[in-house]
Order: structure tokens, then sequence, then C-alpha cells
């Protein structure tokens, strides 16, 4: 494993900084977009939509274009690039201070800031990575060490990415990741066998339109979870659900579902973890299957049905069977057959239900 990269450190004038179309956190927004190629990245067009895209709320960049229109650009740390052609440069890892500078820079353009502010990013200092070492694993590993333990770090489908590429594209161990991005050995595994769900999804004809990036920690918190990973019938070898009944309602629990005036069940990754109660109960989870029962519904069964220990007067109602006498039986009324016929019922559907949702051995 080759563990280190190597740059040319340099100064560079801010109009050779383009920011990057493909920066990987544009893929919240929507995992299908079509990776820009490196010959149409200086187009005014493109480099317009991508700052564009970071201006939005979500990146929060607009308090740190206030704060250089406030006490200039200060490069405490060096912006890291890929070299375009001999004066362009395309910002690697850095695109949030990039995309503030050229915010300020319209600003300046359109009369509304100070124009002398620019003298304080007119050449900015970066470090360009060396073209040997400069390939995608890099650039992510360059991009995710940072990002892992920075005050805005990645989400999970990011980090996923990287560990994807490691893993597949370099054929590295889950342990040779985790030592290159600091992260524990057994959060790559995890990580990497939501990405392999999502994916799995994706892939699905029925719900590939829904597979979105986000819902890859719906995937992180069920893959956790052994009860949940025997629900689904997860494969070890295959990193995918096997129990398609079962999983396929996962996936209509987890997204707007059209089917039902778009109501998502599951509204957040974290009440993942209280499927593992619905599950391990009959009642709860009949009731959770049915479109007009929600999760906090389902949980109130469990509830309910943990309240009382049903096995115990199960075994009451037997020892009263059995202390029947034989002569009090030829007395019976109807209404007394009614009582048993009622029982009897009851035990058949149970049965019955079990046998519908039980997960196969």
């Amino acid at each position: 494993m080759e563990n280190k990269i190597e740059f040319e450190s340099k100064t560079v004038k801010f109009e050779e900084l383009f920011l990057d179309p493909n920066n990987l956190r544009f893929k919240n927004f929507d995992s299908s977009s079509k990776t820009v190629p490196t010959n149409r990245v200086k187009e005014d067009t493109v480099q317009k939509a991508t700052l564009g895209k970071l201006k939005d709320d979500e990146f929060q960049i607009k308090a740190l274009r206030d704060s250089i229109l406030e006490v200039g650009f200060l490069p405490i740390d060096r912006i890291v690039v890929s070299k375009i052609d001999e004066n362009s440069y395309l910002v690697v890892e850095g695109n949030r201070r990039v995309a503030a500078l050229k915010w300020i820079d319209e600003l300046i353009a359109e009369g509304i800031a100070d124009k002398d502010v620019k003298e304080t990013f007119a050449e900015i200092p970066v470090n360009i990575i060396k073209p040997e070492f400069d390939t995608e694993s890099n650039r992510l590993k360059i991009q995710g060490i940072r990002h892992i333990s920075e005050i805005r770090p990645w989400g999970t489908y990011q980090k996923a990415v990287l560990i994807k590429t490691m893993m597949d594209g370099e054929k590295l161990t889950a342990q040779e990741v985790a030592n290159a991005i600091g992260y524990r050995t057994q959060e790559v595994n995890r990580i990497y066998r939501a990405f392999k769900l999502l994916e799995q999804m994706q892939n699905d004809a029925d719900y590939s339109d829904y597979a979105k990036p986000d819902l890859i920690s719906y995937f992180y918190e069920a893959v956790g979870r052994l009860p949940l990973k025997t629900f689904f019938g997860y494969n070890e070898d295959t990193f995918e659900f096997e129990t398609e009944d079962n999983y396929k309602l996962f996936y209509k629990w987890i997204i707007k579902d059209p089917d039902n005036g778009n109501n998502q069940k599951i509204s957040s990754s974290s009440n993942v973890r209280d499927l593992t109660k619905i599950i391990a109960n009959v009642e709860a989870l009949a009731s959770f299957k049915e479109d007009s029962t929600s999760l906090e519904g389902a949980l109130a069964i469990v509830i309910k049905y943990s309240s009382f220990d049903w096995k115990k007067e199960i075994n009451q109602a037997i020892e009263a069977l059995k202390k029947l006498p034989t002569d009090e039986l030829e007395n019976f009324t109807d209404e007394d057959i009614q009582l048993l016929s009622s029982l009897k019922e009851m035990i058949e559907k149970r049965i019955s239900i079990y046998d519908k949702i039980r997960i196969p051995k």
C-alpha cells in the first residue's frame, strides 16, 4: 500500500483556481448526476453551476464569505489542487473556501463589496498533487482524512464512497483502510456493508428511483443489528439481503411511499433501532405491515404486549383445562363450547401469523 502522497508547494493566481463540479458532497442532492469531464471543468457555465450549488445553505459558506469580507483571507491551511494544465488547477480540498472567494469576487464586480479585500486573495498558496500521485483514490483520501475530523465532517455516504474506492478499487483490507483514514476496522466494515446494501436497493427494479444517498444511514443502522440482519436474511459473503419479502418491506418503510400518500413510516434512520422491537413482537409486526399503522402505533402494541406475562397466563389456561372434570364436559352448554372454540380459533390465528412472518432457518 502506498501511504505517502507527494505535493509541490506553489503560489497561484486566484483566477487559476477552478471549483470541482464533481464534489462528493453534491451526491447528497443527486447520486445519479453525471460526472463532468475534466476538459469541461473550466467552462463558465460549469463553474457558475458549481458555485450556485455551493451557495446552498447545506454548505454554510455565507458565514465564511462574511468572515473574509471582515478580516480578509487568511491562508492558514493550504488548498490542495490537481493540475489541469499549465495555468489551471482543480480544487481537490478547499472548495468551500474557494467558493466563498468567488462569491466575494462576484460581489466586487457588482459594486457591493470593497475591491480592496481581493488583495488578500489575489495570490493563494496551494499544494499541487504530483502527477504520479494524482489518482481518484488519492484525491478521496486527501478529502477523507480532513473531513473525518473537521468541524463540518463528511456524511456517511461520502465516507462510504472513499472506503469502497479503497477496498474495491485498491483491493485493500478493512484494517488497511482503517489505518489509512484513522477509523476503527469495525466501523469501516459497517460503512462498507451499508454502501453495498444501498447499491442493492439502487439495482432493485421496484425501488431504484427511490434509493437516494441519504438512505445509507438506514442501512448503516440495519446492518449493525443482528436481529434485523437475520430478519432481512443478510448474506456476509455477497453483502446483500436475501429474504425478499422482508427487505422489500424495509424499502417501503424508509421511502416516501407513493402508494400510501407519500407517507414515510420510518422517517429517521435512528428509528430503525425501534424496528428491532417491532419484529420481535408478532402482533406489532403484523400491524406495522398495514399501511394505516404508524411506527408509534406499532411501538404502542409492543408496550401493550410486554406489560403482561402472556406465557404465564397461557400456562394457567392449560392447567385449568387439565383440571376440567370429564363429567362436567358432559354437561357443557352451547356457551361453554363457544368459549373453548374461541380459544382454539385464537391459537390457530396466532400460529398462522407466526408462519407468515417467521424467519426461515
